[in-house]
């Protein structure tokens, strides 16, 4: 499961991997964000949110936070950003997911 907020300068990922039964989410296998596409201004600093749900239950969620500085060379750093999305998943496949790409 991945999602991705799209931004003119990023493309920022927050993939899940997870087991099921077909009742029930059983466990986190993987959970973690990354860049694609990043102009060189991005400067990828810290998770601020890393949350998810107890296994053991049909729906389950996964919330990640990054910190992002938008730095120019000559000039400093001049923006942050913090996209998160927070995403839903059934024992089922299928998913929702809300959240902020800036």
């Amino acid at each position: 499961m991945k999602v991705r907020a799209i931004v003119a300068i990023y493309v920022w990922h927050h993939k899940i991997v997870y087991g099921t039964t077909t009742s029930k989410i059983t466990k986190w296998q993987n959970r973690y964000d990354y860049l694609t596409s990043a102009q060189s201004i991005i400067q990828v600093r810290e998770k601020t949110v890393n949350q998810k749900s107890a296994t053991g239950s049909y729906t389950g969620w996964s919330r990640i936070q990054r910190h992002l500085e938008y730095c120019v060379v000559k000039y400093g750093c001049y923006a942050n950003t913090y996209p998160w999305p927070k995403i839903t998943i059934k024992a089922n496949g299928t998913y929702t997911y809300k959240g902020k790409a800036h």
